[in-house]
Formats: structure tokens, C-alpha cells, sequence
């Protein structure tokens, strides 16, 4: 006896980074593109340049205590200023935590990128990793 599972999607985001000799294009256009499914083309129903494409991003930071060696924690904080140095308008960005058990979806998604840049301020290491945990934990964080 075996286990069965069906889906049915409507939508499939592809999203795709194109580098030549040159470096990175952003002058393709769709039709520059073929997608296939079990062998058969199917239509390219949205297309949107990197340019024009809002990002929607979740930091997730480890605040176990590991992250008080070697200057992690500074790194992080870098990390994410240079993440949020270079934002556009549509951008949307979350921030969530993890240490021990412990998840916390720290800065909901729609906040602006001081109240991320304030949130890191407060970061304190302590505990144990739980990255396994913290992952698992995100969508329902997001869902309530």
C-alpha cells in the first residue's frame, strides 16, 4: 500500500538570473523565454524584469548564543543595512528571530526599514540554535 498525494497549481513563479561574458542582462524580454511542463510548452503568463520587480524578503537572524563569537552578530547587522541601503518603494521586508525553541516574527511584513535597522539594534546572542525549529515555525508566524 502506498501513499498518494495530487496538487493542482494555477501560478509558478520562475524567477531567473542571466549572465553572459559581459555580466548580467536585463534587456531580455519574454519571449526570450520557453517554459515546459512534462515536455510540452507552456505560455509565459507574467513577466517582470528585475528592475521593476518588487522584492518581498524575510530576514531570519539566529540569536543563539554562537552568534556573540567573531563578531556575527555586527556582521548580521551589516548584512541587512546593505540589504536595505538599496530599496525600491514596492519592497517589502520581515524580520523574524530564532534561538532555543523560541521563533518571533519580530517586524511584520509592510514596516518600514528603520523599524527593521531599530529591531537589530535590540539583538542580544543567548541559547542554543534551533534553525531546524525556527523554518518549520515561519508560516504559521506569518498566517496569525
Amino acid at each position: 500500500m502506498g501513499f498518494t498525494e495530487s496538487v493542482s497549481v494555477q501560478w509558478v513563479l520562475v524567477p531567473v538570473v542571466v549572465r553572459d561574458r559581459k555580466g548580467y542582462r536585463d534587456d531580455l524580454e519574454k519571449d526570450d523565454f520557453r517554459i515546459y511542463v512534462d515536455g510540452r510548452e507552456v505560455p509565459v503568463g507574467s513577466f517582470e524584469t528585475g528592475l521593476e520587480a518588487p522584492t518581498s524578503l524575510l530576514f531570519l537572524q539566529d540569536l543563539s548564543g554562537s552568534m556573540a563569537n567573531g563578531g556575527k552578530l555586527a556582521a548580521s547587522r551589516r548584512a541587512l543595512d546593505t540589504f536595505l541601503a538599496d530599496t525600491q518603494p514596492e519592497d517589502q521586508f520581515a524580520l523574524a528571530t530564532f534561538r532555543d525553541d523560541e521563533v518571533l516574527l519580530a517586524v511584520p511584513f509592510g514596516a518600514s526599514t528603520a523599524a527593521l535597522r531599530r529591531e537589530a539594534e535590540t539583538w542580544e546572542p543567548g541559547g542554543t540554535t534551533a534553525l531546524h525549529d525556527a523554518v518549520a515555525k515561519l508560516p504559521a508566524l506569518q498566517e496569525g
